[in-house]
């Protein structure tokens, strides 16, 4: 097979699987198993799903009702353009009893007697931990996940609270039931990421459920009592005006969403200082080191400014500077050349070049008596064997003024006491 016909083939492979994973991305949310555990869930990408990057994950557990996918699917609807990978796993901690009849449950008898030898809350937790490895590995979901959930969601959630907050990101939960379920309130997590958790609590301004002195808004109350009494210093409440009892599934991500913004924020931070200090250590100079006698040549990079950096106008770097600037320094001893910006004006401010200046540079390159000066005030150098790279020297001038001595052609530098030497004269 030729080169080009592989190429082809590769692109038509990249195509495919593009459009396998946008068409993935877009559709309803899927039944899936757990690789290493019977669990199920459903799985929902987001728009634009692609794995070269990281997706904030959101597990949401249904109420006693434990309708799965139509939980899922509002979810998925209420999400629009939010960059959440939802997972809705098929607990059976949320509350509720003769649930292993539900018809909204897919699991096998052997399953079933899993879950009752080793507990519910142990088959939710482990199997919740197994779905979230396949979404990091499978799916470029993020370690730490956010969680929500209706009602006896509570139930488990608080469970996953008080237990393992170091697993997530945030929560949030609708009017939520608290029992003490699966929760030992003597020995309630002291992990210290504990202290920062988001925990919201919300509830509908129409929730009848969830009013003063109902059963469930009692329940609520005292879970957010055990958790600010043991150290979960981020926890709150908040009211949905004109809302009933409902999942808040809009109000939830929106609330996700406002969560990984400070996040998103911090990290372009990070990356910001990270090229500052790139940027400063690229300045540095390089050490300048030669044998005595020879030709040292300083590369340093200049900065390509938006705007002028002097008062005669906008001006763009010459070819010959626009990446590097060099110095020939015939000393053992060599020295920066100084530049625009270093001990020009009585504020630093670099000096300014106007245009009789410019028009008298101008008449001496017509005129080839910069050439002649050039060759009556030069001095000898010693060049190394190797060609040399070195150009004139620019101390203290401004962009301008290099632009302008750009344009001078470079020429053999000979001295008169070189051009007697060579012809065989003697100075006297």
């Amino acid at each position: 097979m030729t080169r080009s016909a592989w190429l082809k083939f590769i692109c038509v492979l990249a195509l495919v699987y593009t459009w396998a994973m946008v068409a993935q991305a877009s559709e309803s949310p899927k039944l899936q198993t757990a690789s290493t555990h019977p669990i199920q869930y459903y799985l929902s990408l987001p728009e634009g799903w692609t794995a070269g990057k990281k997706w904030p994950v959101v597990v949401i557990i249904d109420s006693a009702d434990r309708e799965f996918l139509q939980t899922a699917t509002t979810f998925a609807q209420a999400r629009q353009h939010r960059p959440f990978i939802l997972i809705t796993p098929l607990v059976v901690t949320n509350g509720g009893a003769g649930y292993r009849s539900v018809p909204t449950y897919h699991y096998s008898d052997a399953v079933w007697e899993r879950i009752q030898d080793a507990g519910a809350f142990r088959f939710d937790m482990d199997g919740i931990a197994a779905i979230m490895q396949d979404v990091v590995k499978q799916y470029s979901g993020e370690d730490k996940y956010f969680i929500t959930g209706l009602e006896a969601a509570g139930h488990t959630i608080w469970g996953i609270v008080f237990n393992h907050p170091e697993v997530l990101r945030g929560a949030a939960i609708v009017c939520s039931n608290y029992l003490g379920r699966w929760v030992d309130e003597a020995h309630i997590s002291s992990a210290a990421e504990r202290t920062r958790l988001p925990v919201r609590n919300f509830i509908g301004s129409k929730d009848e459920l969830c009013s003063p002195g109902h059963p469930i808004y009692t329940q609520m109350q005292k879970a957010i009592s055990i958790a600010e009494a043991h150290g979960y210093g981020n926890v709150s409440i908040t009211t949905v005006e004109g809302k009933g009892h409902e999942r808040f599934a809009e109000e939830v991500l929106a609330y996700f969403s406002s969560l990984i913004a400070p996040a998103n924020a911090a990290r372009l931070a990070r990356v910001v200082r990270s090229h500052k200090s790139h940027a400063l250590a690229t300045a540095m100079p390089p050490k300048v080191t030669g044998p005595p006698g020879h030709a040292c040549v300083l590369k340093i990079e200049i900065p390509k400014p938006a705007n002028a950096s002097n008062n005669t106008g906008t001006h763009e770097l010459p070819d010959r500077f626009s990446d590097t600037a060099a110095a020939t320094v015939p000393i053992d001893k060599a020295t920066l050349p100084r530049i625009a910006s270093k001990g020009a004006g009585p504020f630093g401010e670099p000096p300014t070049m106007g245009w009789a200046h410019t028009a008298f540079i101008a008449a001496c390159h017509a005129s080839g008596l910069a050439e002649r000066l050039a060759a009556l005030t030069s001095i000898p150098v010693t060049i190394p064997a190797a060609v040399s790279n070195t150009r004139y020297a620019t101390p203290n001038t401004n962009i301008a003024v290099r632009h302008s001595i750009a344009a001078i052609p470079v020429c053999r530098r000979t001295s008169v006491a070189t051009a007697n030497a060579e012809s065989g004269k003697s100075r006297t």
